[in-house]
């Protein structure tokens, strides 16, 4: 009450459903490890015309998310062209599952939802490689996160990074803001491939024009490896429960 005067309101909130799917391809294995999966993941949505998500206020506009996450989503289907090319002449391998997730930007919800409903044995699922904004390549920098979450994998990255030069920024957590997340919280290993966070990042100026395609044939070559060496390994990479989760804005961001 103000000065006599009196108001009063409602609200009425209506819950809207839209049907999304994760899209998922297998490459069966084969062999003694043909029962053991690797999944290799990016998620496919992105903000849409902006509103929620939009770091671009007030703006109508198409955000094409070009490197958020069109650079995973297309090096995800070169790493699946190029693994279905060479596998099927190895005779013992593990089957590859590819995701392309949906609702990441709202939460991990793709990501989360396949780990509560699995396709496949979680209990046999191996590790998880993801591709979230790989197109940016600046000063030759690539970040990986999760190299601390199997024994193996520090030493994995830097032997496979002998053939590739990057100047590696390495997080060993688990969690962090991309679907990885979601299967490290299953303890599963996982790798999450990131080329850093820039100016363009969830605007409608995210588009083709700034992706760096050299910088991602050379990450989709550097994934196509290590998922190579997870798939065939005799030896499970054995799991660390490492804690804390890495902040890509904390890594150094590409200048304007």
């Amino acid at each position: 009450i103000l000065d006599g005067w009196k108001a009063k309101g409602g609200v009425d909130l209506r819950e809207s459903k839209i049907p999304v799917r994760n899209v998922l391809a297998v490459l069966p294995g084969a062999g003694d490890l043909q029962e053991e999966y690797v999944v290799v993941g990016a998620h496919y949505d992105h903000v849409g015309m902006g509103g929620a998500g939009s770091l671009a206020p007030g703006m109508i506009a198409v955000h094409n998310g070009a490197d958020d996450n069109g650079s995973g989503t297309v090096s995800l289907l070169e790493v699946s062209k190029r693994l279905s090319d060479a596998l099927p002449k190895i005779e013992s391998r593990r089957t590859v599952v590819f995701i392309a997730f949906t609702a990441e930007e709202l939460g991990l919800l793709g990501s989360a939802h396949y780990v509560r409903n699995p396709k496949f044995s979680l209990e046999k699922t191996v590790a998880m490689v993801n591709m979230d904004m790989v197109g940016r390549l600046a000063s030759n920098t690539l970040t990986v996160y999760g190299t601390g979450t199997a024994k193996e994998f520090d030493e994995l990255i830097e032997t496979t990074n002998q053939r590739y030069h990057f100047n590696l920024d390495k997080s060993p957590e688990g969690m962090g803001p991309s679907d990885h997340a979601s299967f490290f919280e299953k303890k599963i290993p996982v790798f999450h491939f990131f080329t850093g966070l820039h100016k363009d990042y969830h605007r409608p100026s995210d588009d083709f024009d700034k992706i760096n395609v050299t910088g991602m044939v050379r990450i989709t070559d550097m994934v196509t490896d290590v998922v190579t060496h997870l798939v065939t390994q005799q030896e499970r990479p054995s799991f660390i429960p490492i804690r804390g989760s890495a902040n890509p804005r904390q890594q150094r961001a590409e200048k304007p």
